[in-house]
């Protein structure tokens, strides 16, 4: 079967020839997301609202409605800036200064259920 999506591997690098490593349909998926949950919003300069603070939730008190803030988060930032996913749920843990965020999401061309766990780190305890 054909690929639906093709792109750039996530993070970049060189592949086997003198381009850049591809990625293709669920990796490619699995690297958007990686991209604009880890990504701060104000990082880019031409797109500033492009991303999350999920970053600036890693030293705030561990409670539900700090779980509740990220999943509203992320599931903002996933439903505007990836069009070719529908996320399912978002699970949100913390184990000492890192937020370990699971997207359950379905590919809407292929119906396929995929899920991707982001940590994200926030220092030295």
């Amino acid at each position: 079967m054909a690929a639906l999506y093709r792109g750039i591997a996530f993070p970049f690098q060189q592949g086997d020839t003198s381009f850049p490593e591809a990625a293709t349909d669920n990796d490619l998926i699995r690297q958007s997301l990686l991209q604009i949950v880890l990504t701060q919003k104000g990082e880019r300069v031409m797109r500033p609202d492009f991303g999350t603070n999920v970053f600036s939730y890693v030293f705030e008190n561990n409670n539900d409605v700090l779980e509740e803030m990220i999943r509203v988060d992320v599931s903002q930032a996933v439903a505007r800036y990836e069009p070719r996913v529908l996320v399912r749920a978002i699970d949100v843990t913390r184990e000492d200064t890192t937020i370990n965020i699971t997207v359950r999401y379905v590919i809407v061309a292929t119906r396929q259920e995929d899920s991707v766990q982001i940590p994200v780190p926030g220092g030295t305890t």
